[in-house]
Order: structure tokens, then sequence, then C-alpha cells
């Protein structure tokens, strides 16, 4: 059986984490317990983060992003293609640096995110992004990205009728507030956390998730980190716990980590709910290691885990 060809569009980044003793705000010194990243940045970016894990798990990740050309930015690029990420749509973008991201939080969890976007998008990538419609791909993921990749993208996979998970970042220069609608009602999965739903009702006019349901939205996730998520479906309705992972190192792409193992799922035609289970099995693992990739699962991993907490594994063949 051909393996399937999942397509993700986003930003990719350089990440550097920061954990302060606490954030105590403007004009005021945090003390740093730790950092990681801040020599050698970690490989990150939700979109490469997604395509990485997914080729992790044999399926065929055709990536859509821009690096720069600095020395990260062509190391990433190596990176990714060693990786088994199809790179045909990563452009290096001349005379730019590659996105940088410095992720900050203080023991209680508070955070906060400073994004360089880096290296801009093109006339001509947009226009060379319209070969996508030759591919043949079983499923689209939307993460942040530049709002004209974002809208070519999501027309594309509208016009081939290919299926569009929406992985939501409430981000106002990624996503400004016209495409929010625009783009929730067309989604087959749309996965978001409690506030960013919120935020998405209100952009959409919908009272509750029943109203997304019944706006044309097929499946949404509501992700609660440590306490596992939920899943809305015209087929029904669950809360999935969390997995615990061995030991909590740190939490930065564990929402990744989440869609890559539900993008499995959905991938081998299992149902939301089992789908699901698969993401927050491999979600545990990305906890375990600091940055978004450095623990993402292999297959017999990702199996062996899921059998522990969740009983037999779903699969017979996994394409």
């Amino acid at each position: 059986m051909e393996r399937a060809k999942i397509v993700i569009c986003g930003y990719s980044s350089l990440d550097s984490i920061i954990i302060t003793e606490e954030l105590l705000g403007v004009g005021k010194t945090s003390a740093v317990r730790y950092f990681a990243g801040l020599k050698n940045p970690l490989w990150g970016g939700c979109a490469c983060n997604i395509a990485v894990g997914c080729a992790k798990l044999g399926l065929r990740s055709l990536l859509i992003t821009v690096l720069g050309d600095d020395l990260e930015g062509r190391e990433y690029f190596n990176y990714l293609k060693a990786a088994g990420v199809d790179v045909r749509f990563v452009w290096v973008r001349e005379r730019s640096l590659t996105p940088t991201t410095f992720l900050i939080s203080d023991a209680s969890g508070e955070h906060m995110t400073l994004f360089y976007s880096g290296a801009p998008v093109s006339d001509q990538m947009l226009d060379v992004l319209n070969r996508l419609r030759d591919e043949d791909i079983h499923l689209g993921v939307l993460t942040v990205g530049d709002p004209r990749l974002t809208r070519i993208f999501v027309s594309i996979l509208e016009d081939k009728g290919i299926p569009l998970l929406w992985s939501f970042k409430a981000d106002p220069k990624a996503i400004p507030q016209t495409l929010v609608k625009e783009i929730a009602l067309k989604c087959n999965i749309l996965v978001a956390n409690k506030n960013e739903i919120n935020f998405i009702l209100q952009k959409t006019h919908c009272k509750n998730v029943i109203d997304l349901l019944n706006s044309g939205v097929k499946n949404v996730i509501i992700t609660y980190g440590q306490h596992g998520c939920e899943v809305w479906s015209e087929s029904g309705h669950e809360k999935i716990p969390s997995v615990p992972p061995k030991k909590v190192i740190d939490t930065t792409g564990a929402g990744d980590g989440f869609i890559v193992g539900l993008v499995f799922g959905l991938v081998n035609q299992l149902s939301i709910f089992e789908a699901a289970r698969i993401g927050v099995t491999s979600a545990s693992f990305v906890l375990e290691g600091w940055g978004a990739q450095s623990k993402l699962p292999e297959l017999g991993e990702l199996r062996n885990r899921y059998v522990q907490w969740f009983g037999p594994w779903p699969l017979r063949e996994e394409r």
C-alpha cells in the first residue's frame, strides 16, 4: 500500500528556551534558572515539527515553509531532508534570516513568546505553490504562518477536495481576523485550546462548539494540556485523558506532537476518537526532552506506549 502523503504549511523557527524564576514584567529583572538553544538553536516551527514527526512515523510529509540563507537555515534545510521530509516547497530565501522564536516561561507556567518572522514570502513562491495542485495529497495540515501562503494553501485544498486540519494559533499577524471565519468553517478538523476556541467562536458568531459543527466544521478538538483533550464530532463527543510522560522536561511542541499522532491515526482511517488517543500518546514523548523535535517518537515506541495506556493497538497495517 502506498504511504499517505500529508502536506503541512506554516512557519519554520529556530527556537531558544528560557526558564526564569518568575516573570516580573516590564522594567524588572527576572533571574534565569535554565536556558536551551541560545548558542545552538533548537529546530522548531509548528509546521516543521509536524512534518518531521509524521516522517518519523512513516508518512510522506510535504512541507511548505521558508528558511533564511544563513548558516542555521541551510543546516535546517539539510536536517529536514535527512529526516525524510519532502522539501520541494521549502524555500531558502537569499539575504534573509531564518525565523527565530524565544520561548520564555517561569516555574508557575506563566509564559511569553517573542517571534521574529525572518525570511519573507515572495511573489515567486506564491506562484510556485500552485504546483501543489498536481500533488496526490491525503490530508492538508495548516499551522501558523504567512497569511498569503495560508490563503493559497487553503484554496488549493478546497479546489482539490482535500480535507483540512487546522492547528489553530491566535496570532493576529499570521491569521487576520477576516481569515478566521473563512478558514474555520472549511475545516474537517479544528484543533485549538480552550481560549483559542472561545476566540474562534467569537469570530464565527457561534455560541458554542455545537454551533461550529452545525456551521460546517466536521470535528472540533479542544486541548487541555496535562488534562488531555475533548473531541466533538458529528458522530459524538468524548473526553480523552492525557498520557503521562516518563518525566516532564519541556512542554515546547507538545501540541504539535499531538497533531502528529492525530494525523497518523486519521490517514490510517481510524475514527477521530481513536486518532486523538494516538495524539495524546505522541504528545507525551515530546515532553521528555528540550525543544519540539528531540523526542518525537518512532512508530514502535508510539505503539508500545499506546497499548500500555489504552489497550490493543487499533491498526493492523499502517499507511
